[in-house]
């Protein structure tokens, strides 16, 4: 399916053409004011659509979504301000038109964040501290997946907690390589579930042991993007490892027990 198929889409590509037509007719001294205010704002509708559809993950989309809202309610605040100037008269079909729209984006926004929601019930979250090594490879994929372990990192180590993530960053990465990211992802649990949670030292410090060879099977159940939500050390740092760090266990890398527990000892 695409962008042009949905009605919102259609519905504001129209209207724009139509304020396009209507300021058209607008005095000359008006071509930097209410003339090109109401073509930006009309035309960031059907653009901001488009966009957040294009841009796949249901965030995005619910954002970009909310931008057109905003956009077709400074072109109805425009409007009116047009009719008070006496620069157009008889609206009351275009505001009727606006507030379909409005109605049919917020029913939107609505539905995926629904569907959002049941993913999300039926998914994991995980977290994982990155260097900058990582964090470049990350952004080549687009934050849609992980890349391959190197031949010394057999086992993939994603943890359970942010505070652990942070830690391990602290210890690991800024201590290495000058600066450390913490990310966080959702994987579907139906995949998660194939891996047990182990325990490698303190309470917090719990982890899922994923071999190597099922990364491409973990980027394959990924729900949406992998986020970077916390940087840890210093920014300036110009070092630039080869790699960012060899997957042994985590709590044995911030020096923690380092042996295998079961959550309830």
């Amino acid at each position: 399916m695409s962008y042009r198929e949905l009605e919102v889409w259609q519905r504001g590509r129209q209207l724009a053409v139509f304020v396009y037509h209507l300021s058209a007719s607008f005095p000359g001294d008006e071509r930097f004011g209410l003339t090109s205010q109401l073509r930006r704002a009309a035309v960031s509708i059907p653009a901001n659509i488009a966009e957040g559809y294009g841009r796949g993950a249901p965030a995005d989309y619910t954002r970009f979504l909310r931008i057109a809202k905003g956009s077709l309610n400074e072109l109805e605040t425009l409007l009116i301000l047009s009719e008070d100037l006496d620069l157009v008269q008889g609206l009351e079909q275009t505001y009727r038109d606006i507030a379909k729209l409005g109605s049919q984006l917020s029913n939107l926004i609505a539905r995926i964040e629904a569907t959002k929601s049941d993913a999300n019930a039926e998914s994991v979250l995980m977290y994982r501290p990155v260097g900058p090594a990582e964090l470049a490879a990350l952004a080549d994929l687009n934050y849609e997946g992980w890349p391959p372990r190197l031949p010394e990192q057999p086992i993939f180590y994603p943890v359970t907690n942010a505070r652990y993530a942070r830690e391990i960053s602290e210890k690991w990465n800024v201590k290495g390589y000058g600066q450390g990211y913490v990310t966080r992802f959702r994987v579907r649990k139906e995949f998660a579930d194939q891996f047990p949670v182990e325990c490698v030292g303190e309470s917090h410090h719990t982890e899922w042991w994923i071999p190597a060879e099922a990364i491409d099977e973990l980027n394959q159940n990924l729900v949406g993007k992998i986020e970077v939500i916390a940087s840890v050390g210093d920014q300036n740092s110009q070092r630039e490892p080869a790699s960012d760090a060899p997957d042994s266990s985590f709590a044995e890398q911030i020096g923690g027990i380092g042996t295998k527990r079961n959550q309830s000892d």
